[in-house]
This record gives structure tokens, C-alpha cells and sequence, in this order.
């Protein structure tokens, strides 16, 4: 009895001091489990799974404990308001007015998840996308409804953010309501580069801004999202790759990046390829427990640390999604972007007015910081590289880059790391750039009221596209589809 009393007051004691740390490892280990039990053949998903569990279970034994308990901080009410009032404006689920472009696919994909046997085929061809974010709901909508598995997604998406704005808040020590509207609101100069390269009137400028017009495609060639602008149109890829980016950067040591990484694989693959090479460093890196001069020994030892049973895990789990992902269409469509002197200009201004304007302010405290450094010349050299038919590839491997400078700016300004007017021109930047998101916030509110105006509620959520495989309707049908002839889906896939 005593036995049974002491093991669960060491199970509690976890809890209270890792919680968030156990959210956002089943929040992202939920969906990896519905995909290889709804996906792929018994005789490997079930072993899989029972080691990919033992795997959880050390990664959230390895993970540190909290510095601050977000449930206990005063400013707690407010700050899930605020979670709950931007995850709504977002269009999420579709109960607010949704950008129609991006919307009508995600919601076609979830009614296939959710009114198809998984996985989800049709003649000769299977679906095949970065579809992690929904499972969880498509589960729910299979046993409720399409309405409640919409309802669902908004829930999921405020326990992420949630759980990713606590996490930032260990990362930097503090509980702060001041980081949260950063957070939802930080971008970088777009408004700058729309007038560069638009040439607008002030008229036009602000008639631009008060539409709600879109400021990000300003250079044609190259985009930097705003947090917002993020999670309105490409919520299922941002809101895993905020848990997963904290988890790697709260890591003390490398016993779970691994199983980090693979498990952040099918909700946000382009994310990943931006953060590869900070991984290599993290391997690499200064260790403190590794005091070896032979350059050798040290190598092997670095190598050796990694070498733990959730990281190996992780491997066959990452070798299977990389097959899956392998089979859609798309991913051997790769191009680059022709250089001339325009797009160099472009380029330019882009990497100017998004990035470098916020490393001026914070460049003093973090010039020795590799991780700031790897990702930018990652950025460069992915802002060329064109997969597919559209710029998704560029647009999104330099998500890890935004949300670290992010970081940074925060921890600077909280810990009063530069003088007065350092503090109150860098706040002035973060206003300019504040616009950004603020067009989004716009556009969803004149949508939304004019749909609130008509009483015609249906219209707040994107439609056109009832399934994925209507090709003659679905504009990027390659982007979401396989080939069923494919390796994955010939030998791993579950059979009708």
C-alpha cells in the first residue's frame, strides 16, 4: 500500500513540475499514433507504437522542469482570452470568416479524413500531405459529426498555442502578457517593402491597410510570414512547429532531439528542412559532461550521446513518414529561382526590412549565438529554391529563423539588455511591423461583418472544393495526392 502511495506522489510530483512539457509531447505524439494505427500495416505500426510510447515516456522523464507554472500566474484568464480570441479571428474551424484560398483545401482535406476510411484513397491515388494537425479532430468528427470535428479543431489549436506560449514563457522565465501580444503581432517591415516596391499614394497606402489587403507578397519573389498571418492561413504546419522549436530549444542535452524532430515530421516537413542544419549544430555543439582534447574521441562521444533509445526510435519513425511524404507528387518538382538584378534587389530589400532591421537592436547580446547565424545563412539559401508549383518551400523553411529572432527581441526587451532610446526604437519597429498581422485582424472583421450583416453564417467557411481528388476543381491537386504505385503505399500502407 505504502508502495502504491509513494509511486503516485512521484507520478504527481512529474505532473506539477513538467506539465507543459507532457502537453506538447502528446500533443504531438497524439496525431503520430492515429497516422501508423489509421495507416500503416499492423505487423508495423503496433511495434512501432509500444516503442514509440517507451520513447515518450523517457523524453518527458528527460525533459527539465519548469522555472514558472503558467496555471498559477495571476494573468492566466487573460491570457487564454486572448489565446481563444485570436485562434477564432484565425478561421480555424470555420465558425469565423476564413481566407478562402488556403481554407478551401484544408477543409475538403478534413472532410476526406473524416468521411473516408483511412487511408484515405481513391482510384489510383492516395492522401498524401502534411495532415498531422487534423487526425486528432477527424477521429472526433467520425464519431460526432463534421460540425464537431470543426469545434474540435478550435479546441486543439488553443491548447497548442497555449501550451507553446508556456513554453516560451520557461524559455524565458517569466509569465508576461507583453510577450503574448508580441507574439500574435510580430512580423517584419512589410508595410516598407509594399511602399518600395508598389510605389503607392498615401491614399492608396492606407486604403491598402484599412481593406485588409495582403502586405507580404510586396517583392513578389519572397515572404516572410508574420505570426498572424501564419496561423490564418497555414495553422496546421505553425502550431506544432511553436511546441516542437520549444522543446528542441528547452532541451539541456540531446538524449530526445531526435525523437523531437521525427515526431514534428507530419505536421510541418519545410519548417524542418529550414531547422536540419541547427540540429547538426545541437549534435556538435559544446558539451559540458565532454571535456575530451582529441578531436576524435570528442566526435565519437558527441555522436554517442545522441545514440539513446528514444533518438534510435525515432529513426524507423522518420525513415516511414519520409516515405509517405516521398510518395506525393510533388516532392521531386524542384526548381530554383532564376537570379537576375531585379530579383536580387529584391532579395535584398526582403532580407533588410524582415530580418536584419530586428538583429541592428538585438545584434549586441547575441553576435556569438550559432543558432541565429545558421538559420540565416539557411534562409538565403533556401529563399531560391522552389518546390512544387508554388514558393510554399521558401515561405516556410524560414519559419524557425522568424520565430527565433522573435524570441531574442522578447528576451532582450524583458531583461532590459539596451539603452532607452535602443528600447524605444526597436519598439517602433515592432508597431511598423505590427501592421502586418493588424491586415489580417482587418480582413477577417469586414468579411466577418458583412456575413453577420446578410445572417448567411455558411459563408464563414470556405468552401468550392468538396474533396482533394476533384482535380478539375482543386488548382494544387498535386500538392495533397500520392501515387498508390509508390513504395509506401505498396508495402507499409494498410490495404482496403
Amino acid at each position: 500500500m505504502n508502495n502504491f502511495k509513494n509511486e503516485k506522489e512521484k507520478i504527481l510530483k512529474v505532473i506539477k513540475e513538467k506539465y507543459l512539457y507532457i502537453m506538447a509531447y502528446i500533443y504531438l505524439f497524439s496525431s503520430v499514433l492515429l497516422f501508423l494505427i489509421g495507416n500503416v500495416r499492423s505487423i508495423i505500426s503496433i511495434p512501432l507504437s509500444i516503442l514509440l510510447l517507451i520513447a515518450l515516456y523517457k523524453a518527458i522523464k528527460n525533459s527539465p522542469k519548469m522555472k514558472v507554472r503558467l496555471f498559477e500566474n495571476k494573468k492566466i484568464m487573460i491570457i487564454i482570452v486572448l489565446i481563444i480570441g485570436w485562434v477564432l479571428l484565425s478561421g480555424i474551424g470555420g465558425f469565423i470568416w476564413q481566407n478562402s484560398w488556403d481554407h478551401k483545401f484544408r477543409n475538403a482535406l478534413f472532410r476526406d479524413l473524416v468521411f473516408h476510411n483511412w487511408p484515405v484513397v481513391q482510384g489510383n491515388r492516395a492522401l498524401c500531405y502534411y495532415f498531422g494537425f487534423w487526425l486528432p479532430a477527424a477521429i472526433f468528427g467520425k464519431f460526432f459529426g463534421l460540425t464537431a470535428g470543426y469545434a474540435f479543431q478550435v479546441i486543439w489549436a488553443i491548447i497548442g498555442i497555449f501550451t507553446a506560449f508556456g513554453l516560451m514563457c520557461q524559455y524565458l522565465g517569466k509569465v508576461k502578457i507583453r510577450n503574448l501580444i508580441i507574439f500574435a503581432l510580430f512580423s517584419g517591415l512589410d508595410i516598407v517593402l509594399f511602399l518600395i516596391f508598389s510605389k503607392p499614394t498615401i491614399m492608396q497606402t492606407i486604403t491598402t491597410i484599412l481593406n485588409g489587403t495582403h502586405l507580404e507578397w510586396a517583392t513578389t519573389y519572397f515572404q516572410a510570414s508574420s505570426n498572424t498571418t501564419a496561423l490564418f492561413w497555414v495553422y496546421n504546419q505553425i502550431i506544432p512547429f511553436w511546441l516542437g522549436m520549444m522543446l528542441l530549444l528547452l532541451q539541456k542535452n540531446n538524449r530526445s532531439i531526435a525523437f523531437i524532430y521525427a515526431l514534428m515530421l507530419l505536421y510541418c516537413p519545410f519548417p524542418l528542412v529550414g531547422l536540419a542544419p541547427v540540429m547538426v549544430y545541437f549534435v556538435f555543439r559544446k558539451q559540458e559532461n565532454i571535456n575530451e582534447k582529441n578531436i576524435f574521441k570528442n566526435i565519437y562521444k558527441k555522436i554517442k550521446n545522441v545514440c539513446t533509445f528514444e533518438n534510435i526510435v525515432a529513426i524507423f519513425l522518420a525513415l516511414i513518414l519520409a516515405l509517405f511524404f516521398k510518395s506525393n507528387l510533388a516532392t521531386n518538382k524542384i526548381n530554383f529561382l532564376s537570379i537576375d538584378k531585379n530579383i536580387l534587389f529584391s532579395f535584398i530589400m526582403y532580407f533588410f526590412f524582415e530580418y536584419i532591421i530586428y538583429l541592428i537592436f538585438i545584434y549586441k547580446n547575441n553576435k556569438k549565438d550559432p543558432i541565429l547565424f545558421i538559420l540565416l545563412i539557411t534562409m538565403a539559401v533556401y529563399s531560391f529554391i522552389k518546390l512544387g508549383g508554388g514558393a510554399d518551400f521558401s515561405m516556410r523553411t524560414n519559419f524557425p529563423l522568424i520565430f527565433y529572432i522573435m524570441l531574442l527581441v522578447m528576451s532582450d526587451l524583458q531583461n532590459n539588455n539596451m539603452n532607452k532610446l535602443k528600447k524605444a526604437l526597436l519598439i517602433c519597429i515592432l508597431c511598423i511591423g505590427a501592421i502586418t498581422p493588424m491586415t489580417e485582424f482587418i480582413r477577417t472583421l469586414r468579411n466577418e461583418k458583412a456575413i453577420l450583416i446578410s445572417k448567411n453564417f455558411e459563408s464563414a467557411r470556405s468552401g468550392g472544393l468538396e474533396t482533394i481528388f476533384d482535380q478539375e476543381h482543386n488548382d494544387c491537386y498535386e500538392n495533397f495526392v500520392a501515387d498508390r504505385d509508390s513504395i509506401f503505399f505498396k508495402y507499409l500502407a494498410k490495404k482496403e
